[in-house]
C-alpha cells in the first residue's frame, strides 16, 4: 500500500513486483482471443481491426506462459491456441511467423500434452543447426540471426522435449555423413554445437556425458588447444555438472596433474631429437659458420619445452576454474583435492595451485604451504651471524622483511632496509624496499622520497614507471607522476593515421599500447586534476590525443566537473575538424548531455562529404549519449546504399535505436533496400545485416505496427517529396535500379520458366535516343539485339517504318516493348518527347513505358515505384494468361 502521487493524502494499492501483476493478470484472462486474434486470418493476414497481437509483446511473455499453466483453462483451449501460433503466417518475410513458432515452444514448458511439441522443437532445433537438403545434397542453414535466437530459447524451453530433438539431430547428421564422408568437416563441427547445446540444455544427459567422458580418457597432450580454446571455457558456461562428469573431470585433472608437475618432459625431448637428427649437413654446416649448431638446438630444445609448458598450464589453469565454478563446498571436489596434495614428488607450485583452489571451494580450509608452517622468525644471533657472513643485497632484504613480518618495529630490520633504500647501487631494489616499507607504513616519507628521486633520475624506463604509477596511489594528484606515465605511453605510440578516416587513428590510439594504463589511472579518480593540467599546456598532438582518451575513461559517466570544463574549452579553442570530432565523442561519454559535444557530433554526420565510417561514428556516439530522434535515424538511412557493403557499425546503430523506439521508416527503408537488391548479385552478408535490423525491429514493435510500416506505400511519385525517410538512399538505390534495369529484370525472368521461355522483353532507354522525336533506327536496333528478326526492308528510317516492322513481326514468343529513362531522377530529367510518344500511340501489342509523364494508352510504372521490378513481372504474366 502507498499513497497517490497526484494526491498524497490518498492511499492506493498496488503490486510493486511484476509478478503478482503478470499472475493476476493471467488469472483474469479467459481465452485466447487476448493474445491472439481468433479472426486472424492466415490467407489476408492484415491485423484485425481493434484487435491486440499482445502475444508478440515482450510484457505479456509471461502472462501468457503463466496463463498456459493455468490447470482451470481447458486442454482443448491450449491446444487450439498452440497450434494457432505455429500457423501464423504475417506477410511480412515471415519476421512474426518465426516469433510465433518461438513462443509457441517456450509454451511447451508449460504445456507438455501438446500434440505437436516434438515437431516443434525439431522445428526449433532445424532453425538452430540447419537442415541437409537432399536434393543439392547439400547442409542448408538458416540466416545468423534466427540461427542465434533458436539457439538462444533451447535454453527456455521444455528440456525433456529439447534434449531429445538436439539428440535427433546428432544421429541425422551422423546418417547423413556415414553416405557423404566428403562432407565431414562441415558436418563435424555442426555435431559439436549441437552436443554444446545439448550439454546446456542438460547437462545430465546420459549422451552428453557419454561424450565428455570420451574426451577426457583421451590422451590430453593430444587435444591441448581443443581443451584450452573450446572444452573448457565451454564447460564454464553450463550450470551445473552431473556427477559421472565431475568424476570424469576429477581423473582427468589428476593424470593432467601428475603430468604436469611430477612427470618429465622425455615424450618432447624425444620428438626434439628427432628434428635434431634430421637436420641436413648443409643445414649444420650453416649454424657452424655462425653460432654453434649446440648452442642453437639448445635453443630450439629450451623454445619447444616453455611452448608446450606453457599450453599445459593454461589449460591446468582452465581446469581448475571449472572446477571452482562446480565445487563450492563440494566435499567430492575437495577431498579429491585433499588427496592430490598428499602425493609426493610434486612441484611446489602445483601444491600451491591446489591449495589456492582449496581456499575458495572450502570456507574451513586452513591448510598453508610447508614454508608458511614452518616459517619461524630468526633470532638476534642468528641474525648476526647472518650479517657477518656477508650476504647479498637481496638476501638482506628478504631476512629483514621476515623479521618485520613477525615485529612491525623491529628497529635491525628496518635499519637495514633503510641503509639498502639509500645507499644500493640496484635501482630495483630500492624501489622495491621503498614498496614494501610504504606497505608497512615505517619510514613512509624516506620511502616516498626515495621514489620520487627514482622517478626523475633514473634513466631506466620501466623503473620510472612502476615508480610513477605507485607515486599515483600514494597521491592521484601527483601531477609529475602523471606526467612521467603519459610521457612513457606516448612514445610508445606509433600510430599510422588516414587523412580521412579518424575513426581509424582514434581507435588505434585508443586501443594501441596504452589499455594497462588507463585501466591503472581508472582506479583513481583524482588523476583527472593533473591529466586536465597536462591537456591544457600541452602542444604535442599526440600527447593531447592521449590524455584525451585518458580523461575520458577515468570520468567516464562520472559528469567530473574538471574533465567537462577542459574538455569543452578544447573544443571551443580547436578547429581542427577532426580534433574536435575526437573530443566531442570523448566529452559525450563523460557529459552525456554536453550540447556542444552533440553540436559537433551531428555536424559530423550531416556532412555528405565526410567519410562515411566517421558520420556512422558520430551517430553511434550521439546515440550512445541518448540522443535518438528522427533526424538520427534519417542520417543513418541515408547511408544506406544499393551497390556498397554495409557498415557494421550501421548496423548496430540502428539495432540499438530499434531496442528503444522503432521507427517505421526503418522497417519501410530496410524492406525497400531487400526488394531491390533480391535482383542483383549482391553479397548475402549484407542482406543478413539489414534482415538482423528487421528482426530487431520485429521483437520491438507492436505486429499492427509493423505490418503498417512493412506494406506501407509512397504517396506521391515525385521523388524530392518522397513521404518516406532516407529520401537519399531509397533516390540512389532508384537510380541504381534504373541503370540496371534491363540486366535486372532479365534475371528475373530467367528464374521463371514459363515466361523465359514465352516473353521476349524489349528494353529500351530513351537517354541513349539521338533524336528524341524519331528514335525509330534505335529502338530497330535494341529489337534486333534482343532477338528479334531483321526487317527485309532494312532498318527502319522513320517511326511509320518502325510500325510497319512491328505490325510484320513473327516470332514464337510474345515481344514486349519497355521504354524508360535510365536518368529520369537526375536532378535534370529529360522527358519523352510528345511528338514521339503520339507516333507510339498507333502501335497496338504489349507496350509499356516507365515514366511520370501522363500517357493514357500504355501500361505505365512509376520509375519511384520500390516495387518496379516486381510490378513489370506481374504484367508480363497478366499478359502470358491474356494470350
Amino acid at each position: 500500500m502507498g499513497v497517490a502521487a497526484e494526491n498524497p493524502g490518498e492511499k492506493v494499492y498496488a503490486f510493486y513486483h511484476p509478478t503478482f501483476e503478470e499472475y493476476f493478470a493471467a488469472l483474469a484472462i479467459k481465452d485466447w482471443d487476448y493474445f491472439l486474434p481468433r479472426e486472424h486470418n492466415n490467407q489476408n493476414p492484415q491485423p484485425i481491426s481493434g484487435k491486440n497481437y499482445r502475444i508478440f509483446e515482450k510484457q505479456w511473455k509471461e502472462v501468457f506462459l503463466l496463463w498456459l499453466g493455468r490447470e482451470d483453462i481447458a486442454i482443448t483451449q491450449k491446444e487450439e491456441f498452440l497450434q494457432k501460433l505455429i500457423a501464423f503466417q504475417d506477410n511480412c518475410d515471415n519476421y512474426y511467423r518465426f516469433q510465433a513458432h518461438f513462443i509457441a515452444a517456450l509454451g511447451v514448458a508449460e504445456f507438455k500434452n501438446f500434440s505437436q511439441a516434438e515437431n516443434l522443437l525439431d522445428q526449433l532445433v532445424n532453425y538452430g543447426f540447419g537442415y541437409w537438403e537432399s536434393n543439392n545434397n547439400k547442409w542448408q542453414s538458416y540466416p545468423y540471426w534466427l540461427r542465434n535466437s533458436a539457439r538462444s530459447l533451447l535454453q527456455e524451453t521444455d528440456s525433456i522435449y529439447t534434449a531429445d530433438a538436439l539428440y535427433e539431430k546428432v544421429l541425422e547428421i551422423q546418417a547423413i555423413y556415414k553416405y557423404n564422408p566428403q562432407k565431414d568437416e562441415k558436418l563435424g563441427g555442426i555435431v559439436q554445437e549441437v552436443i554444446d547445446s545439448l550439454g546446456q540444455v542438460d547437462p545430465y544427459d546420459s549422451f552428453f556425458v557419454s561424450w565428455l567422458t570420451i574426451f577426457f580418457k583421451k590422451d590430453y597432450k593430444k587435444q591441448i588447444r581443443f581443451l584450452q580454446e573450446t572444452l573448457l571455457p565451454y564447460l564454464t558456461t553450463l550450470k551445473k555438472l552431473a556427477p559421472t562428469t565431475i568424476q570424469d573431470l576429477l581423473n582427468f585433472l589428476e593424470r593432467f596433474y601428475r603430468g604436469l608437475y611430477e612427470q618429465t618432459t622425455e615424450q618432447l625431448d624425444t620428438e626434439v631429437k628427432k628434428i635434431e637428427d634430421n637436420l641436413s649437413t648443409e643445414f649444420q654446416e650453416g649454424f657452424s659458420r655462425g653460432t654453434s649448431f649446440e648452442e642453437e638446438i639448445e635453443c630450439l630444445v629450451e623454445s619447444a619445452k616453455n611452448a608446450q609448458l606453457e599450453s599445459e598450464q593454461e589449460v591446468f589453469n582452465g581446469l581448475l576454474l571449472v572446477l571452482e565454478q562446480f565445487g563450492y563446498r563440494n566435499s567430492i571436489i575437495i577431498n579429491f583435492i585433499q588427496n592430490l596434495l598428499t602425493l609426493e614428488n610434486i612441484k611446489e607450485s602445483g601444491r600451491f595451485r591446489l591449495i589456492k583452489l582449496l581456499e575458495k571451494i572450502d570456507p574451513n580450509y586452513a591448510a598453508r604451504s610447508f614454508d608458511e608452517q614452518n616459517d619461524d622468525q630468526i633470532s638476534d644471533e642468528n641474525l648476526i651471524n647472518f650479517i657477518n657472513s656477508n650476504p647479498s643485497e637481496s638476501e638482506q632484504v628478504q631476512v629483514a622483511l621476515k623479521r618485520l613480518n613477525f615485529n612491525s618495529d623491529d628497529s635491525v630490520a628496518i635499519e637495514i632496509l633503510t641503509n639498502l633504500m639509500g645507499n644500493s647501487q640496484n635501482e630495483e631494489l630500492r624501489y622495491d624496499v621503498a614498496e614494501k616499507l610504504i606497505e608497512f607504513d615505517i619510514k613512509r616519507a624516506e620511502a616516498i622520497a626515495t621514489l620520487t628521486e627514482l622517478m626523475n633520475q633514473s634513466q631506466d624506463s620501466w623503473i620510472q614507471e612502476e615508480t610513477a604509477k605507485l607515486s599515483i596511489k600514494i597521491n592521484p594528484k601527483n601531477f609529475t607522476a602523471v606526467k612521467i606515465l603519459v610521457d612513457q605511453y606516448c612514445s610508445k605510440q606509433e600510430v599510422e593515421e588516414d587523412d580521412n578516416c579518424w575513426i581509424q587513428t582514434m581507435e588505434q590510439t585508443d586501443f594501441y599500447n596504452e589499455e594497462e594504463l588507463r585501466n591503472y589511472l581508472s582506479q583513481y579518480p583524482q588523476v583527472i586534476e593533473p591529466l586536465s593540467q597536462i591537456l591544457r599546456n600541452s602542444q604535442n598532438e599526440q600527447e593531447k590525443k592521449l590524455v584525451i582518451n585518458l580523461l575520458a575513461e577515468v570520468a567516464k559517466n562520472s559528469s567530473n566537473p574538471i574533465a567537462i570544463k577542459v574538455l569543452t574549452e578544447q573544443l571551443h579553442r580547436i578547429t581542427d575538424k577532426e580534433n574536435r570530432f575526437i573530443i566531442a565523442i570523448k566529452l559525450g561519454k563523460i557529459d552525456p548531455g554536453n550540447s556542444k559535444a552533440v553540436e559537433v557530433l551531428m555536424t559530423v554526420s550531416q556532412d555528405q562529404d565526410e567519410d562515411e565510417p566517421n558520420r556512422i561514428y558520430a551517430v553511434k556516439s550521439l546515440i550512445e549519449m541518448g540522443y535518438i530522434n528522427l533526424e538520427t535515424v534519417n542520417i543513418l538511412l541515408s547511408m544506406i546504399r544499393l551497390d556498397q557493403k554495409i557498415n557494421f557499425f550501421l548496423k548496430e546503430a540502428l539495432i540499438k535505436i530499434c531496442s528503444n523506439q522503432v521507427y517505421p521508416e526503418v522497417i519501410y527503408t530496410s524492406k525497400y533496400y531487400l526488394s531491390s537488391r533480391k535482383y542483383h548479385f549482391f553479397s548475402l552478408d549484407d542482406d543478413r545485416k539489414i534482415q538482423e535490423v528487421l528482426w530487431n525491429c520485429a521483437q520491438n514493435m507492436s505486429y499492427a505496427e509493423f505490418y503498417q510500416a512493412w506494406h506501407r506505400q509512397p504517396t506521391t511519385t515525385h521523388p524530392e517529396m518522397l513521404e518516406i525517410t532516407g529520401i537519399g538512399v531509397n533516390l540512389e538505390m532508384q537510380k541504381l535500379i534504373l541503370q540496371n534495369l534491363a540486366q535486372s529484370l532479365t534475371n528475373q525472368i530467367q528464374t521463371e520458366p514459363n515466361l523465359n521461355v514465352n516473353i521476349l522483353p524489349i528494353l529500351i532507354d530513351s537517354n541513349t535516343f539521338i533524336d528524341p522525336d524519331n528514335p525509330s533506327s534505335k529502338i530497330y536496333t535494341e529489337m534486333v539485339k534482343g532477338g528479334c528478326p531483321t526487317y527485309a526492308e532494312g532498318t527502319p528510317k522513320t517511326m511509320i517504318e518502325l510500325q510497319a516492322y512491328w505490325d510484320l513481326l513473327k516470332s514464337d514468343r510474345i515481344v514486349i516493348l519497355v521504354f524508360y529513362d535510365s536518368q529520369v531522377l537526375s536532378e535534370n530529367p529529360k522527358k519523352f518527347s510528345e511528338i514521339f510518344i503520339n507516333q507510339l500511340k498507333t502501335f497496338a501489342g504489349a507496350i509499356a513505358l516507365i515514366t511520370n509523364q501522363p500517357i493514357g494508352q500504355f501500361q505505365q510504372f512509376s520509375p519511384q515505384d520500390p516495387q518496379l521490378i516486381e510490378n513489370i513481372i506481374k504484367w508480363m504474366r497478366s499478359l502470358l494468361a491474356e494470350f
